[in-house]
This record gives structure tokens, sequence and C-alpha cells, in this order.
């Protein structure tokens, strides 16, 4: 099982204090999202309440993690939890004041939501039925696992320039799909010395969104001890080189489409060439239990039954054993019924619990007696709903329900898609491999790229009203070796929208077994049907004809976009820095409107020198600390005009006199640093355009020294990084460091960078001189 690593748990404490902080309004919404938001914690539709996202690596959850999830729901939740495509489980309607609550109890469970969100390594995914399908090449678990222990435990997981997904497939069926991920690993068998043996082959650069993308191989044989090296490697040549600025176009997938593939190859090649050379990376190696009885046949017999096993029930490679399939409509569970769930394990024997990336959840390891009496469980639950991962079972994102970028309310939509299927008595053997895929907006939640059926919410004006419409895709693949994106093919109306699919698979019921299959049938009539639906139905009747056509499915109020907010996946050091910017401008503008008064003056001088130091890897404590930082980091260093070099002098002359002058001095200071910020590169390093000689020369007749003991790792290299960059090529600086971890670490770093290590010498009093010459200018 998944163990938390102690850095996630050391790491609560801060996240509390910053919570603290925030609450007593010592810090703003901005500069504490920057925070929350990688803790996985969200604001919801509205802004009044939260989401806390909950990772699950590869989905394997014990049933006392389940209890403990029922219970913080219950507690400080509105009784909603969401299971999500990437096998996380969402508990909505929290507190932002019980979020610290919420990570000290989970802790004890190993569960977390660190990396939930933000610009993190996200929970890496994994096959449901890894190590019981009958299809797979070999059990991908221990690595999905094992690789998310290594990769929370790096500081460096939680500052990328966007998030980084990663997917294990078991097979070529690709169920995750691991091909439209930004890192995807499918086990094989490869032939070799008389005998097969597990490789991996790795895609790269796969994503679902607005722009997305299927991946290309990066490796075709790699050796499954080895993986951890490969998905650091690619994780370090992203986070090197990867745009930090656009938030729209700084996804893996867009890195590798602009320099080119070969170009990223070679990046990779060398994070790895590194890191063999530097660094073992051994993921733990995890024992995952089986079944723990013995197995047997299924002898229950009934109508529900039968009906419920076609779809819900699969034989596993251990005879006698059986996983089920918990369909939960739109992915939703109430806690009652997910601790019901943790309580359900025949006695005797242990079965085990999987969220999917279909949404639903998967009971593994059940002895064939045993089935009979967990189905009957689950109905008492009302959680023995039929046909799951089928055209019934559609995957659906929150939408506008509760999300902040929803434009549509696809929850309801989607329960209105099925109850029209369901009353047309389509039967699910017509559509084979065949689901419905439904996103309240162009971000693929929800997969809709790849659905052979996949929607999505848009917005069109009709008239002076804004009305819901959904794009509609056909035709995505997520097979290894012919993973495809879904065509798109018109939109419609979302009030004709169930009407259309209801009519479309009314007609195709008899036709798709006349083809090799439901893409034939696409290929060669499909496509041409639907399209003709939705000519059909594509017109919009005035307002004072058919009202409802300007509501959204479950609301009763005429469709708006007023509960649309910004997104906060992205949120970061970006956010942090123009949100200085806002408030320093709003600042000295009311200080122009009003007479120049003192006090908005100095924070927005404050606020203006603070914004860039968090690119330094500075946090001032205070408002002065800030300004001294500033005038050493950016000033001295020739980053910003010596104009400024009495700043702190200004700033506190401007609590006296001269207000005026102050204000005008303040508002060349913020188009200074603004001007600095548009100049940087996309990986935030500033351009020195000021002469610096002379404090250079005068350096270069004093031994160069930085004491780093007493500095934690990671810190203590990046002070070390943050000095050599002030150093001229050739320059010698003596790094003080502590042993054990520091010195472990940092050396290793600064070569990792292209410095030279000269020399480590050990001192009796328990630390160690480092001689490190600059060869590198990062």
């Amino acid at each position: 099982m998944f163990r938390l690593p102690p850095k996630i748990i050391a790491g609560i404490t801060e996240y509390k204090e910053q919570l603290k902080a925030f609450l007593e309004d010592k810090i703003s919404s901005a500069r504490f999202k920057s925070l929350r938001v990688p803790w996985g914690i969200y604001s919801q539709r509205g802004g009044l309440i939260n989401m806390c996202r909950l990772r699950i690596p590869g989905g394997w959850l014990s049933a006392d993690q389940m209890r403990a999830i029922a219970a913080v729901a219950r507690k400080y939740g509105d009784g909603s939890l969401h299971v999500t495509t990437r096998q996380d489980i969402q508990i909505h309607g929290v507190k932002i004041e019980d979020t610290g609550r919420i990570l000290d109890y989970l802790k004890d469970f190993d569960l977390s939501p660190r990396g939930g969100g933000g610009n993190t390594v996200r929970n890496i995914i994994a096959c449901p039925r890894a190590g019981v399908c009958p299809k797979e090449a070999f059990d991908v678990r221990p690595y999905a696992v094992g690789l998310s222990e290594y990769i929370l435990a790096q500081e460096s997981s939680f500052r990328l320039p966007r998030k980084y997904k990663i997917a294990f497939s078991g097979c070529s069926q690709n169920c995750v799909p691991a091909t439209v991920n930004d890192l995807g690993v499918i086990a094989r068998r490869e032939p070799g010395g008389g005998e097969e043996r597990n490789v991996f082959r790795v895609y790269v650069g796969g994503g679902m969104g607005a722009s997305s993308r299927v991946g290309r191989v990066l490796e075709d044989l790699v050796e499954p001890a080895e993986i951890g090296y490969v998905a650091e490697a690619v994780k370090r040549a992203f986070d090197r080189h990867g745009n930090r600025r656009d938030r729209h176009h700084n996804r893996l997938r867009f890195l590798i489409e602009e320099v080119g593939f070969e170009q990223f190859q070679r990046w990779y090649r060398e994070e790895l060439a590194r890191l063999k050379a530097e660094e073992d990376i051994t993921l733990r190696n995890i024992v995952f239990p089986g079944p723990t009885a013995g197995g047997g046949t299924c002898d229950e017999d009934s109508d529900d039954f039968r009906n419920w096993r076609r779809c819900n029930l699969q034989e596993q490679k251990q005879k006698g054993f059986y996983s089920l399939e918990v369909r939960l409509p739109l992915g939703l569970i109430a806690p009652d019924q997910l601790e019901g769930l943790a309580g359900i394990s025949p006695e005797g024997s242990r079965v085990t619990f999987r969220t999917t990336t279909d949404q639903n959840i998967l009971i593994t390891d059940v002895p064939g007696p045993s089935v009979s009496m967990i189905y009957r469980r689950l109905r008492e639950l009302t959680l023995s709903r039929p046909d799951a991962s089928t055209i019934l079972d559609p995957a659906c994102c929150p939408g506008a329900d509760t999300c902040n970028l929803g434009l549509c309310n696809s929850r309801a939509a989607a329960a209105e898609i099925v109850e029209r299927l369901e009353a047309a008595k389509i039967d699910t053997r017509d559509f084979p491999g065949v689901r419905i895929r439904i996103n309240g907006c162009p971000n693929a939640c929800a997969h809709h790229p790849i659905g052979e059926i996949g929607l999505h919410g848009l917005a069109r004006k009709v008239g002076s009203r804004p009305v819901p419409f959904y794009s509609v895709w056909v035709g995505g693949d997520r097979r290894e070796g012919s993973t495809r994106l879904g065509e798109e093919l018109g939109i419609v109306p979302a009030r004709n929208l169930p009407g259309v699919l209801q009519e479309f698979v009314r007609r195709s019921a008899g036709a798709i077994s006349n083809y090799a299959d439901f893409y034939d049938y696409l290929e060669k009539e499909g496509r041409i049907e639907l399209k003709s639906l939705l000519k059909e139905q594509a017109c919009v009747p005035a307002y004072g004809v058919d009202p409802l056509f300007y509501r959204d499915w479950g609301k009763e109020e005429d469709f708006t976009l007023a509960g649309l907010g910004p997104g906060e996946c992205g949120a970061g050091i970006v956010d942090l820095i123009e949100e200085d910017f806002k408030t320093a401008g709003k600042l000295l503008q009311a200080a122009v409107d009003t007479g120049y008064p003192r006090e908005p003056i100095r924070q927005a001088i404050y606020l203006s020198a603070r914004a860039l130091l968090v690119l330094r890897g500075l946090e001032p404590k205070t408002e002065a600390e800030a300004i001294e930082l500033f005038q050493k980091e950016l000033v001295e260093k020739g980053f910003c005009s010596p104009r400024f070099s009495g700043l702190l002098e200004v700033w506190e002359r401007s609590a006296r006199s001269a207000p005026e002058e102050a204000g005008r001095y303040a508002e060349g200071l913020l188009d200074e640093v603004k001007t600095i910020y548009r100049e940087m590169d996309d990986q935030f390093n500033l351009k020195s355009k000021y002469d610096t000689a002379a404090v250079h020369e005068k350096e270069k007749t004093e031994e160069k020294e930085l004491d780093l003991r007493g500095v934690a790792c990671p810190l203590n290299y990046v002070k070390a990084k943050l000095y050599l960059e002030t150093m001229a090529p050739g320059e010698e600086v003596v790094i003080y460091l502590d042993k054990g971890e520091p010195l472990a670490n940092v050396p290793p770093s600064l070569e990792n960078d292209g410095q030279e290590i000269v020399s480590i010498e050990p001192d009796p009093e328990g630390y160690c001189r480092v001689r490190v010459i600059k060869r590198s200018g990062f």
C-alpha cells in the first residue's frame, strides 16, 4: 500500500500556519491561493466553499481509508463525494477554515490532497484491474504506487511550469489511457533470450484539453526497475525548459511541439544520464496482497442479478475470483454508501477496492460463492445499478454545478441523456465499447476527446440572450497503436442534446452489428447520420416561443455565465507577481486621486519591491526586509536600474515628508519592475542590464564564502544556486555545508547544473567546506 512521504506530513504544519495568517487577514487571498491549490484545495463556484481533491495513487484504496474519507465528508463537507477520471476522490462543500483539520486527520491514513492541483505532479493513475486482469502483461501497481512515493518526496514536483500527468497501463487495451498523458507507461512482454521479459513502452507529450495531443514513443524497451529514472528525467527536462509564463500554452506537449521532438529527446537523454550518474532511484518494493480465501463458482441466478452481472461482474485471472464494478452515476457517492462499501468483505476473505478512470469503484478478489452476498449488500446500499462503463454510464465532470470554469451543467445534461436512453430500452450489447463522455467546458476533465461519443459545453448568443450549447464529437479511440482524437461534427442547443443522442442511438442499434465495430460504422454510415441529426436540431426558437432553450438542464433560471470564475489549476508564481503589481497600481492611482497620502505610497513601494523576490527564492517577513532584499538581489546585481539603490531611504522618508516626490518615485519603481518581469525569459531568468563590474572587481580580491550551515534541503541548494548566479564563470566560492543530507544533495545538484566541485574538506566541528568553480551560466 501507498505510504505518505514524511515530507508531505511535515508540510501540513506550514499549511496550517499560512491558513491561520490568511484567516487573520495577514496575507492576501491570491498569496494563499498559491499555497492551497498545490495542496489540492480549490474554490468552488461562487467562491464561498471549497473542494478538497484527495489523490489515490493507482486508485488503490483500503477499507480504513474509505471509512476515513466518509468521516471527513460527513463532518466537514456537504455530503458529496466525487470520483474523478484520475482516480482521485473529491470532497465538496468544505469550509476553508476546516482544511487544516482535514489534512491532519487524513495523514494518519496515508491520504493527502497534496499535488491535487496547481503546477504539480498530479495523481499517478493505473489500470483499475491491475493484478487481476487476464489480459495484462504484468501488474503495474507496484510501479505506479512506488513512483508516487518517490515523486511526492521531491520538492521540485510542486513547482513545475505546469501540471505533469503520468499513467500506467497493463496492456495495449490502454484502459487508463496512457497515450494521452504527459507520460504514458504501457506494460508489455518482450521476447528475448529464450523467454519473455517484462518491459515498459513509454509515451511522452500526450494530453487532453482545448488543444489535445496523442503522445509519441519516447522509449520502446524500459526495464521496470528503470521507470523512476525515466519519469524523473522527463520531469526535470520539463522543469528546466518549460514555459512558466504562458499558462495557456505551457503544458509539456506544447514544449515538445515548440522545440521539436528530437530536441526534447536530447534534453531528456542529458537529464537521464545525469540522474543515473548521480542519484539512486530505487522504488520501494511493494507487494500487494492477493485473494485470502478459496475461490469458487457464482451460484446466484435471479433475473436482476443476471442483468447486473453482464456488465458489472468480471472474472479475474485468479481462478474462482471476481471483480465487481460498482456503477456510480455521474461519479457521485454518498459518505454512508462509501462507508458501507468498506464493510462489505465476506467472512474469511479480504476484498480490495480501487477507484476507476471511468469514475466507478471496483471491488476485487471476491470469491465466487460470495458474489451473491455482496450483490445483495450493494442493493441495500442502492449501489447495484447495472450497465457499468457502458453507453448508459457516461463519464461526466461537475460542470457548472461546482466548477469555476464550467459553462454548462453537464451533470444535469448527462442525467437527462441516461433517462432518455433507459426509457428507450437501449440494449448496451448493441454498443460494445461505446461510452459517452461529457464536459461542461472545452477542458477535458471527462476525456471527451477520446470518447466514442464526446460532448463539451459552450455558450452562444441568440439575439441578445446567451444559450447553452454542446459540441458533439465522435470516434475517439484509446487503444495503443490506434489512439486517436475524436472528430467534431457540429454543435447543438443543450435543450436538444438528449433527443439527438436518443435518436442517433435508436438508429444505430440495429446497424452497428453490420460493421466490424463502432468505428467502422462511424466511418461508413454513423457520421453522416449524426451530422444530419445535428443539422435538423440546430435551431433555437425565439425566447417568447420556447424559453426552455434559454435555460440549462437542471436550472429554473435563464442561462447565464455570471457564476463563471478564473480557473485555479495554474495558480502559482505568476499569480503572486501579478497580484502585487495589480495592488500596487491601485494604491498609486488612489494616491494620485487623493493628494498623495503617505501610507498608500509606502505600501506600493513595498509591493513593487516584493513582487519579483519570489523568483529569487525569497519570502520576506517584513516590509523593510523586502526592500533591503530588493536592493541586494535586483539593484546590486544589475537587474534593476541603479536609480533605485536608495529605495530603503525613500521608503522610510516617505513617512515623514515629500509625499508627491515619493509618489512619482514609486510610479517609476513599479514601471521598472514590470519591465524586468516583461523581459525575463520563459524559465523566469531575469535579464541583467546594468553594469556591476565594479562590484565584481572588488569581490575578486576576496575569497568568496557562503555559509549554509543550519540551512535545510532544498533551500540550501536554492541559495547556493542563486549565489552562483552572481558570479562570473571561472570564479570560486567556498560553501559551508552540514554533513548528512545537505552534503549528500547539494554538491551533486550543483554538478547537475554544470558547476565544478573542486574539493570537499571535512571539518572536525561536523561540517564541510565545499570549493566550487562556476562553470555554467544556468
